[in-house]
């Protein structure tokens, strides 16, 4: 299929969408489910591209995998670690794989080649490389320096007793070596600059206490970096707000975060996992711009995923929400007017462009910040999401790491370019649920939830797939 056609909808409409389980905490779970000892049962899991490619790459290892209906059986493969077996793999454009499986091929794999897309070879990987150098590794680079295409030359030396990391430009790549550092002996990670996603990063925690192994995670400052009138009491140089203000920028600039694990091993678990949040802002965007009232199953109130937050997000511009704890549903409704808002999104990056594709439909401004690991994502989404909002006649400016959309609320039909990145496709779409719209090479929607547009057929959103 190369295109998407899509007919709005005809009226509002009130349904409760069953969705497939979390990309983010179904990568995690595989891995981790893999080095767990015995027999794991993952229910609700991922159909995604983005998890095919990790559980070919544990069957290549030799890993017993079978499923059945929604569950997936999984047999650890701690015998046959650490593996001198000759692997090939190709991870297409998986960002969480390229990086979960350069670490765990670090730690596990001596002749592992890994690859990806020609997206993949440029997304940024050398933090987690040199932390992996740090700990032992070695690796044959085959293109260009600290990217892909790799071999594995030698791996990690599980003595070693902590390794520092960037934050800055990705938290998988903290996520990475969390998940193979039970492994390690009193193991510490250090993240000397700002975490970024951190609540992915805290999905990884969650998962691994899950499976038996606690991560204690600790925030240090440098006292140093306080520039304080501390000798003065008077009460016209406005110590308390200075004081404030030097905290409060060093809350937003964490000196340094620690994780501190435990050297342990995973036990077995049978582990339900959530509905993926990421994919539910779609569903409800779709509701927030059409009136409807729309919920998705098998998300938990205090879900562990930040981007479950983003149906708080929409009653900002207008909306209601409902949260069923028992039956573990979260509903949105639509609503007759959208207002514009300006929000920090730095916790739900992959959120940002279904608000922008809403926010279209809100006359006014409405401003995303917080949007830096935009760029380094399967497109430059901020330059993207610029660029196909102006063909819908509405006006957005994109910077470093924000969004602006100032509209009349009219946005109009257009054909949308989704540059091989499944977001910009199922973002663009949500407009489809009020205007005729043409997806772009809509396959990419197999990514991260290849059930979209069957599921926007199934509630009244007519899609042609030509």
């Amino acid at each position: 299929m190369s295109k998407a056609i899509i007919h709005p909808l005809e009226k509002p409409i009130e349904t409760v969408i069953e969705l497939a389980g979390s990309k983010s905490i179904t990568n995690r779970t595989l891995l981790i489910a893999s080095l767990a000892q015995g027999k794991s049962e993952l229910i609700n899991y991922s159909t995604s591209k983005d998890s095919q490619t990790i559980i070919e790459f544990l069957q290549k290892l030799g890993a017993d995998i079978s499923t059945t209906e929604n569950r997936l059986i999984i047999y650890d493969i701690n015998k046959k670690l650490p593996s001198t077996k000759k692997i090939e793999h190709n991870v297409g454009p998986a960002g969480t794989a390229a990086r979960f499986l350069t670490a765990f091929g670090s730690a596990f794999c001596l002749n592992l080649t890994l690859d990806g897309s020609e997206r993949m070879r440029q997304r940024p990987m050398k933090p987690l490389f040199k932390a992996l150098e740090d700990l032992g590794a070695r690796f044959k680079f085959l293109n260009k320096p600290y990217s892909l295409p790799f071999q594995i030359i030698k791996t990690v030396d599980f003595n070693k007793s902590e390794v520092e990391v960037l934050g800055s430009i990705s938290s998988q790549f903290i996520t990475a070596l969390l998940i193979i550092s039970p492994f390690f002996k009193d193991f510490k990670i250090k993240v000397k600059d700002i975490l970024v996603s951190e609540p992915y990063a805290d999905i990884t925690l969650s998962v691994m206490k899950s499976f038996g192994v606690k991560v204690d995670k600790e925030t240090i400052f440098d006292i140093n970096d306080l520039n304080l009138q501390a000798n003065c009491c008077c009460s016209q140089c406005n110590c308390q707000t200075n004081l404030k203000n030097e905290l409060k920028e060093i809350a937003k600039n964490e000196i340094t975060k620690i994780f501190n694990i435990k050297s342990g091993k995973y036990k077995a678990e049978k582990y339900f996992i959530e509905a993926d949040a990421s994919s539910a802002s779609y569903l409800w965007s779709i509701a927030a711009i059409t009136k409807s009232k729309i919920g998705v199953k098998n998300l938990p109130v205090h879900s562990m995923q930040s981007d479950s937050k983003y149906a708080d997000l929409l009653v900002n511009i207008g909306c209601k929400v409902e949260k069923d704890a028992q039956n573990k549903v979260m509903t949105v409704i639509g609503t007759e007017k959208l207002k514009p808002i300006t929000v920090d999104m730095q916790t739900m990056p992959d959120t940002a462009q279904s608000l922008a594709v809403t926010a279209s439909f809100a006359k006014g401004t409405t401003t995303i910040t917080g949007l830096s690991t935009l760029k380094h994502k399967e497109s430059d989404r901020l330059t993207a999401v610029e660029t196909e909002l102006k063909k819908m006649k509405v006006s957005a400016t994109a910077g470093d790491d924000f969004l602006i959309i100032e509209s009349k609320g009219k946005p109009k039909s257009a054909e949308i370019e989704t540059y091989e990145d499944h977001r910009m496709a199922m973002a663009f779409a949500i407009a489809g649920a009020r205007l005729p719209m043409i997806i772009k090479d809509c396959h990419v929607v197999e990514k991260s939830f290849p059930e979209f547009w069957q599921i926007l057929n199934s509630i009244g959103i007519k899609v042609e797939l030509k």
